[in-house]
């Protein structure tokens, strides 16, 4: 049985972190799943695929914008697998959008709270685990195309806690290389509607709401996409992670892997 242990946060919001979690137990990882309590009925049907995989699991609700949360999973996924090697921030989901003009101070901060610092908390504690475990370990969040490059209007707020992301990945990179922790993230394209996953809906909803000319946001993205025309997917994105938490890229790391169809391109 592998000793080998994943934390993939946010593993229901979207298909993101399903298809991860899976994809990382059928490499042989043991498996622990957090979300919101008000998923619970998805992380358990989750868990349930794991199981069948072979592999040890668990699943945790837990609110990873409160640090107290955060400390507390961190140490029951260490108390109940004897370690952890492997830490995926599998998405992140805007939360106000529209002009700068009109964005409230609030709606700011609580961006910048659901992202950036849950990130960041979960850098944070996680690594302390890694450090003190002595054998290295992985980190790989989530970013997005608009924290590359800003493509259209009305995602300012978004955007920017996105860009400081990847300055919070390279900074803990440099800083975590010495304990041979790599530290990652993945820029996914944008979300397609999906029938399982119904957060990705206000996303769009809010993104019309500021359309222009009644243009269709969706088709917006598709038609902007070399690549086989269409979103990106669950499966796009766990291929990456796989890669990145294995041996084979033990010496990448500081770097933002743009999985997007060629919409943007660096």
């Amino acid at each position: 049985m592998s000793q080998r242990t994943a934390l993939i946060v946010h593993a229901v919001t979207t298909d993101n972190g399903a298809a991860t979690a899976l994809r990382l137990a059928a490499d042989g990882f043991n498996i622990a799943i957090c979300d919101n309590a008000s998923r619970q009925d998805k992380l358990d049907d989750l868990a349930r695929s794991v199981a069948a995989k072979g592999v040890q699991w668990r699943s945790y609700a837990s609110d990873v914008t409160q640090e107290a949360d955060i400390i507390k999973l961190l140490a029951d996924v260490v108390n109940d697998f004897g370690g952890l090697d492997v830490l995926v921030i599998a998405t992140s989901f805007a939360t106000c959008l529209g002009p700068l003009v009109d964005v409230l101070v609030a709606e700011w901060d609580g961006m910048f709270t659901a992202i950036t610092r849950s990130c960041f908390l979960l850098y944070k504690y996680a690594a302390q685990h890694m450090i003190r475990q002595g054998r290295g370990g992985r980190i790989v969040s989530a970013n997005q195309i608009c924290g590359q490059q800003v493509l259209r209007p009305h995602l300012g707020a978004y955007s920017a806690a996105m860009f400081a992301v990847r300055g919070l990945t390279q900074t803990a990179a440099l800083e975590l290389g010495p304990h041979n922790i790599t530290v990652n993230s993945f820029a996914l394209g944008t979300p397609g509607p999906s029938e399982k996953y119904e957060d990705a809906k206000p996303f769009w909803e809010q993104i019309k709401r500021f359309e222009s000319e009644g243009a269709d946001s969706q088709q917006f993205v598709v038609t902007r996409t070399p690549l086989q025309k269409k979103f990106a997917t669950g499966d796009d994105i766990a291929r990456v992670v796989s890669l990145l938490v294995s041996k084979e890229c033990d010496f990448m790391t500081g770097q933002t892997i743009a999985v997007n169809g060629g919409i943007i391109m660096s």
